[in-house]
């Protein structure tokens, strides 16, 4: 098979020669390394002429690799809200009440820094990867003028983050579906909002695409659900992993149930205000029906409000 010279000259680290290919004077043959034409040495090294020099005599410059972050159990419990003080935790208790928010922030262990939101993003096997630092305004919406920080940064960590779902460590603990959303806060206020799912964050809509691999071995228990204008980006990799996924967003931004670029919580805050704690039974029309309403509180005071008027 004759040689042919690879474009992609930078793919190889270093020269046969030691020097450092970061320049690309060596370009290597499609489908080796060691051979090739090397501007530098102005040598041209083909397979049958073995090779340019001892490969035990060349010193490569190792490169060096960051360590995954990797977070002691501590610090959660140092930072955690137990007080409910944050401004995000503030929110939770004003809008769904003590219990619920108290509720909310065991489940996630749901921290506080100068205020800000501190979420914890714990794998499936435990391991404490890292955090994200968020600022909320009183309306419970992220801050847009200030930017997350992550915890290894705020910290000085030499470590590379290694991203998983926020929520993952609900996975083992749970005999439930899995739910999959943008926001952390979402998932968060869905835990009880809807109780028929684990509520997971992929931290943000473009960074679904990088972690949901994680998912994969629990495919046909995954339903994801993008916030409106994601629907048409996530599709795609729904379809690659065989998860389901939802329009309710896109449907409910065409129906003027919510803003644009609003999500599944923004659809639950709505029905929240329309809606007042009724103490009345819930007739049972049959055990299933019983059951989801059971999942979906919001929604079962909405029925409840809908029946009772009806009766009247």
């Amino acid at each position: 098979m004759e040689l042919q010279l690879d474009k992609n000259r930078n793919r190889v680290k270093y020269c046969p020669c030691g020097k450092n290919n970061r320049d690309g004077k060596f370009v290597p043959y499609i489908g080796h390394d060691l051979f090739g034409y090397c501007h530098s040495c102005d040598k041209t090294l083909r397979p049958e002429q073995g090779t340019l020099t001892d490969s035990s005599k060349i010193k490569f410059t190792p490169r060096k690799i960051e360590p995954g972050c990797r977070i002691i159990k501590d610090d959660i419990e140092r930072v955690f809200d137990d007080n409910m003080q944050g401004s995000y935790s503030r929110f939770l208790v004003n809008k769904w009440g003590e219990q619920w928010a108290e509720e909310m922030a065991e489940t996630y262990f749901l921290g506080v820094h100068d205020t800000a939101a501190v979420f914890w993003y714990i794998d499936m096997d435990k391991a404490v990867r890292s955090a994200k630092i968020q600022r909320y305004d009183s309306d419970g919406h992220r801050d847009q003028q200030r930017n997350p920080t992550w915890w290894h940064s705020l910290n000085n960590m030499p470590c590379k983050l290694e991203v998983c779902f926020f929520g993952e460590h609900l996975i083992h603990e749970v005999d439930k579906k899995i739910a999959v959303v943008e926001s952390e806060a979402t998932a968060i206020e869905m835990s009880k909002c809807h109780q028929g799912f684990i509520w997971l964050s992929s931290g943000g809509k473009s960074f679904f695409n990088k972690i949901a691999y994680r998912l994969s071995d629990f495919s046909s228990e995954v339903t994801l659900f993008p916030d409106h204008d994601a629907y048409d980006l996530w599709k795609p990799i729904a379809e690659k992993y065989g998860y389901a996924i939802s329009r309710d967003c896109e449907n409910w931004y065409d129906q003027g149930e919510i803003e644009k670029g609003g999500d599944i919580r923004d659809y639950y805050h709505k029905i929240a205000e329309q809606v007042e704690p009724l103490e009345a039974d819930i007739v049972k029309i049959d055990p299933e029906w019983n059951d989801w309403l059971d999942e979906n509180p919001i929604l079962k005071k909405e029925w409840n409000l809908t029946y009772n008027n009806y009766q009247r």
